[in-house]
């Protein structure tokens, strides 16, 4: 069933691409969706004839349907995600980022307050990315969620970006992301200019050119 969601995910990725997004999420929101799942994880897993005795055996039948039912909840719940959340692929990655940014910060904190001689400045680049994801327009850009130089799979992340077979988008200034883990030019300047200047939302204690100033 893996495989399958996989597969979903290609083709919500191709409706996307024809009637766009918020289309897309409104016919998929609206979608009846048949799960067919058991007797083949039964018939050609379990219950196969001579093959699968010695797991009948270490495997108790109740165990055996209980590891069923909890991947069943995982694929589901993977499946419902892509109906509802357009960045659900990005959830767990996402969560990862927010903890390790929020315990840097107070690393930064930390550092200044204990070493006197130099000075820290924490440059919440992840904010930033996502204020450029969420109001794309007004910067400029028309894709957020795809890869410029890509070589597989919907969003262009499934390997990473290099010479052949990897293609390049026609406009790069108009994605957000050149691959499925860097931002474009296009949005390095504007990162770069938040930190240059920008405010302690963006960077802290002070930005780039009052740190310069400082110094």
């Amino acid at each position: 069933m893996d495989a399958q969601i996989d597969n979903f995910a290609n083709t919500r990725q191709d409706i996307i691409s024809r009637i766009g997004i918020l289309a897309a999420l409104k016919l998929l929101n609206r979608a009846l969706f048949s799960v067919t799942i058991g007797s083949n994880d039964f018939i050609n897993n379990y219950l196969v004839p001579v093959i699968s005795e010695a797991e009948r055996k270490s495997i108790p039948p109740e165990t055996f349907v209980g590891i069923l039912i909890a991947r069943l909840r995982l694929q589901i719940t993977r499946e419902v995600n892509w109906v509802a959340d357009p960045d659900s692929c990005a959830a767990f990655p996402n969560q990862l980022s927010r903890s390790f940014n929020a315990k840097l910060r107070t690393l930064v904190t930390e550092l200044n307050n204990n070493l006197p001689g130099a000075k820290f400045v924490y440059a919440d680049v992840y904010s930033i990315v996502e204020d450029i994801i969420d109001n794309y327009k007004s910067y400029g850009f028309q894709n957020t969620n795809s890869a410029c130089c890509r070589v597989a799979r919907c969003y262009g992340g499934l390997i990473p970006c290099g010479p052949q077979p990897s293609k390049v988008c026609v406009n790069r200034s108009k994605y957000v992301f050149w691959d499925a883990y860097h931002p474009s030019d296009a949005s390095n300047v504007i990162i770069a200019r938040r930190l240059l200047y920008g405010n302690s939302s963006d960077i802290s204690p002070m930005n780039i050119v009052q740190l310069l100033q400082a110094s």
